[in-house]
């Protein structure tokens, strides 16, 4: 027999239009060849046109390294490649075919689906999914108990977890979830794919230069189906202020909510000392205030920004930090 390195058995994950082994063997399927379509990640990546029954094995990674295999229909059930048997057949396996080791794969080529085994036996089989495997994962399948999901967007609303620590991957944005209850409300982001930074606290560092502060600008942009916490917040002033006016931090809502604001005179103080205006401060100097966004939900789906403040003039741009938290 041939040898194919399957990888550990240590866990399974949803990749697009398909799944990988241990993070390393990806098993894709589609309609048609995968040439110039799918990109193999290394040698051994295989392919399954559902629309013709036929298996694809990567000799390399890129779209121009598939060779095909056999037709699923024709292909010797049982095979064994490097220890795992690939088993073929119409219908599900379960209480048909034994799988020999946990593993071990079988390709329902009348359905379309595709089973793992968890143990060994006739009814260690669990289905993966069918024609289009991203849907049917999208539904729920429960590997060890756990069930993983994966769309395009948040789960939330959308997608109802079966049980506390259900996952959820959206792949459009790169983003992970995981369920905290078992309503389509109860996802919490747990890793980030956008924005700045990553991981459920994200870091905004950037200037407002005196024309932003005077025309206004948006500093981070609204984020479809999240909603921003703010935690922490810090102006630097290193210029010299003047004019008059209030430079705010506020959400992009036409009823925006107030994250934290400082006047003229706040920021011409903080300049000729500390030069820093922040929300660690122990005691807020005169003219620096903390607004009802500081540490709670801003209104969901908008970003956060710097309304005009007209008259408001400094001769550096002002540096400012923002930490906050997205659900």
């Amino acid at each position: 027999m041939t040898g194919m390195d399957m990888g550990s058995r240590q866990g399974i994950r949803c990749v697009d239009q398909g799944f990988s082994i241990d993070g390393k063997t990806r098993i894709y399927v589609g309609s048609g060849t995968p040439a110039s379509a799918f990109s193999a990640q290394e040698s051994g990546d295989l392919y399954i046109d559902y629309t013709n029954a036929v298996l694809y094995i990567a000799s390399a990674a890129g779209t121009a390294n598939w060779t095909a295999y056999a037709g699923l229909s024709s292909l010797a059930s049982g095979a064994t490649f490097g220890g795992t048997s690939l088993f073929t057949g119409s219908g599900s396996p379960a209480g048909v075919t034994s799988a020999v080791r946990i593993a071990d794969l079988y390709f329902d080529y009348t359905n379309c689906n595709i089973y793992i085994a968890t143990g060994t036996g006739t009814g260690s089989w669990v289905g993966l999914g069918g024609a289009t495997v991203t849907q049917s994962i999208y539904n729920g399948s429960s590997i060890g108990g756990t069930y993983y999901f994966t769309g395009s967007g948040t789960p939330k609303g959308v997608v109802t977890p079966i049980r506390i620590g259900d996952c959820y991957t959206d792949y459009t944005n790169a983003n992970d979830w995981i369920a905290i209850g078992t309503t389509n409300t109860s996802w919490v982001l747990t890793a980030m794919g956008i924005g700045s930074g990553s991981g459920i606290v994200q870091t905004y560092v950037g200037t407002i230069s005196q024309a932003q502060a005077q025309a206004g600008v948006t500093l981070i942009t609204a984020q479809a189906g999240h909603t921003l916490t703010p935690i922490y917040a810090k102006f630097i002033i290193n210029g010299t202020m003047g004019g008059s006016g209030t430079l705010t931090l506020q959400d992009t809502n036409s009823s925006p909510v107030n994250i934290m604001s400082a006047t003229e005179a706040a920021l011409a103080t903080a300049a000729s000392a500390s030069k820093v205006l922040s929300t660690e401060l122990s005691t807020l100097p005169s003219g620096f205030t903390l607004g009802a966004g500081m540490g709670a939900a801003l209104t969901a789906a908008k970003g956060i920004a710097v309304p005009a403040a007209a008259s408001l003039t400094t001769t550096v741009p002002i540096i400012v930090i923002i930490e906050y938290m997205v659900g």
